[in-house]
C-alpha cells in the first residue's frame, strides 16, 4: 500500500522533507528553528533582494513527462529567475509546501529531489520552509540574493533608444502544448526540443549572471508571463514605447513544421510564457562593449526592438505595423471564453497583435 501525506502526518512529512536537505555550510544552525540563519555580511554597497513565488504542478507532470522532480526544480527555478533578473546573485531559498492529504509521498520524495538538484545547481541554501494542508499542491518559494546597489535592475529604467533583447528562444512552450494537445506526430528531434522546453523550465542562469554583473544593462525582466507582458513592463514603467519586430524574435528552427502547423506569427508564440528567458534594455554603445569584452555571450541575445520616446507599442509583423497588445496570462480576469490563457492564444482568441497603424 502506497503511503499518503494524510497517512503518515505532518512531522512525518516534515521529517521526510528535512531528510533530504542534510547539512549545508553557509546555514548557522541548522534546520528546523522558526527561522534560518543565512552566515552571511552585508557590505555598503550591497541590497537583500527578496522575492516570493507560488507555482503548482508543472506541463510536465500534467503530460506525464516526469515523476515530479520537474515540479520541484521548476518552483526553485521560478524563484530564482526573477532575483538574477533584478541583477543579484541569489544565496537562499525558503519553500512552503501546500499538499493535498491524499498526496502520494513517492511524488513529494520526487518533489525534493527537484528541489535539491535545483538548489544545488543554483548554489542556494535552503533556510527553512512549512506544509499545510490544500485542496490543490503548491509549492511556495521565497528566494533572497545579494546584489550591488549600482548594478541593480529594475523595471522602470529603460533610456529612450535603448535596444531590447532576449537571451534565447522563445515559443517552445507553446509549440510543446499545441503538439501534446493536439497528438501531434513528431519527429525525434522535434519531441527533444518540445520535451526540454516542457520539462526544464529554467532561466539561463549563468548568462544572467554574466549579464547582471557587467554593468552594462539598463533593465531587466524575466519573460515568464509571455513577451508582450515583458515588454509593457519594461517600456511602460520608464513611460516609453517601443518599435518590435516579429521576424527577430527568436523561435527554435528545429520547431519550424509545427509552428507552420500552429499558424501563429513569432509574437504570438512568445505571448503565452512558459519561456524562462530574459528581457534586457541596453544602449547600442554599451551592446558593443558587451560584444567586446564578452564575445562569448553575444550569440546567445537576440536584439527584437528598441525603445522609443513615445506612448506607442508597435510590432511588425509581415512588412505591416500593428499595436501590440498587453495579453498576459492574468491569474485573477476570468476569460469571457471560460478557456485558459495558452488555450486562447492557440486558438487565436487572445492576440497581441491589434490594429494596423494607419498610415
Amino acid at each position: 500500500m502506497r503511503k499518503t501525506v494524510g497517512s503518515l502526518g505532518e512531522r512525518k512529512v516534515i521529517s521526510i522533507i528535512t531528510s533530504h536537505i542534510g547539512a549545508q555550510k553557509k546555514l548557522y544552525k541548522g534546520v528546523g528553528h522558526d527561522a534560518g540563519f543565512l552566515d552571511i555580511e552585508l557590505g555598503t554597497d550591497e541590497v537583500l533582494a527578496i522575492n516570493t513565488d507560488r507555482s503548482g504542478l508543472s506541463a510536465a507532470a500534467k503530460f506525464g513527462l516526469d515523476d515530479g522532480q520537474s515540479v520541484g526544480d521548476f518552483a526553485i527555478s521560478h524563484a530564482i529567475s526573477d532575483i538574477v533578473a533584478a541583477g543579484a546573485k541569489p544565496v537562499s531559498v525558503a519553500i512552503a509546501m501546500l499538499i493535498p492529504p491524499l498526496t502520494e509521498m513517492d511524488f513529494i520524495d520526487n518533489v525534493m529531489k527537484g528541489v535539491i538538484g535545483a538548489t544545488n545547481r543554483y548554489d542556494v541554501t535552503i533556510t527553512g520552509g512549512d506544509t499545510k494542508k490544500n485542496s490543490e499542491f503548491a509549492i511556495v518559494v521565497t528566494a533572497c540574493g545579494i546584489a550591488k546597489k549600482s548594478k541593480v535592475l529594475a523595471r522602470n529604467s529603460v533610456k529612450d533608444g535603448d535596444l531590447l533583447l532576449v537571451t534565447g528562444n522563445l515559443g517552445g512552450f507553446l509549440l510543446g502544448m499545441f503538439a501534446k494537445k493536439t497528438e501531434m506526430q513528431l519527429t525525434l528531434e522535434e519531441e527533444e526540443v518540445i520535451d526540454k522546453a516542457l520539462i526544464e523550465q529554467r532561466p539561463p542562469f549563468d548568462l544572467g549572471l554574466n549579464l547582471g554583473s557587467s554593468g552594462l544593462m539598463n533593465a531587466c525582466t524575466d519573460i515568464s508571463d509571455g513577451l508582450p507582458a515583458a515588454i509593457y513592463n519594461l517600456c511602460a514603467e520608464s513611460k516609453l514605447g517601443c518599435k518590435i519586430y516579429d521576424s527577430d524574435i527568436p523561435v527554435a528552427s528545429e520547431l519550424s513544421r509545427v509552428q507552420k502547423a500552429s499558424k501563429l506569427h513569432n509574437i504570438a508564440l512568445s505571448s503565452a510564457g512558459g519561456d524562462w528567458e530574459y528581457l534586457y534594455s541596453i544602449s547600442p554603445e554599451n551592446l558593443n562593449k558587451l560584444s567586446k569584452s564578452m564575445p562569448e555571450v553575444r550569440d546567445k541575445l537576440f536584439v527584437i526592438g528598441t525603445a522609443e520616446k513615445n506612448d506607442k507599442f508597435i510590432v511588425e509583423v509581415d512588412g505591416q505595423e500593428y499595436y501590440l497588445m498587453n495579453n498576459e496570462n492574468d491569474s485573477f480576469k476570468s476569460s469571457l471564453s471560460d478557456k485558459g490563457h495558452f488555450t486562447q492564444v492557440l486558438l487565436g482568441m487572445s492576440t497581441p497583435i491589434g490594429e494596423k497603424v494607419s498610415e
